[in-house]
């Protein structure tokens, strides 16, 4: 009697897990790894908006540029000078979402941020085997620092 109990509550749990929306995994992955708060989905479902202390916003796309693979991860602080704790949460998140060592890619965002600056436009790249990452980093009108942290350019 207990046995077929719990065959059937897994036998019914299991279709509904097989068809749970892939984005919707993502997300709770992220969630879990970096702490971040649901906020909201966007419209078209690829785009998912979470909410983090040290990110004035945090984006995960689900869908890469072509709409086969994994995604992508946003980040944006109001500072030029964000704290090494930003570089964390942006690894964590970047572990999560693309399964990549979170301190490499901590560290390469943080090399990305530090390049930027010097460049005319304020936008730097940096590149891994595993991920490649783009910033913007600026000082005026109180500074602000973008991250986003993609699968590697194709080559």
């Amino acid at each position: 009697m207990h046995r077929t109990l719990i065959l059937a509550i897994l036998c019914g749990c299991l279709p509904t897990a097989a068809l749970a929306d892939p984005c919707d995994v993502q997300t709770a992955e992220m969630v879990e790894a970096t702490g971040a708060t649901f906020v909201r989905r966007s419209p078209s479902g690829d785009n998912v908006f979470l909410w983090h202390p040290l990110a004035e916003s945090f984006m995960l796309s689900c869908r890469d540029r072509i709409g086969v693979g994994p995604g992508h991860i946003s980040l944006n602080v109001e500072t030029a000078y964000p704290p090494n704790d930003f570089f964390d949460l942006i690894g964590k998140a970047a572990s999560s979402s693309l399964k990549v060592p979170a301190a490499e890619a901590g560290r390469l965002a943080m090399r990305c941020h530090k390049t930027a600056p010097a460049d005319r436009d304020e936008l730097s790249q940096a590149d891994s085997k595993a991920i490649h990452v783009e910033c913007q980093s600026f000082r005026r009108d109180g500074g602000g620092t973008i991250v986003s942290v993609w699968p590697p350019n194709p080559r």
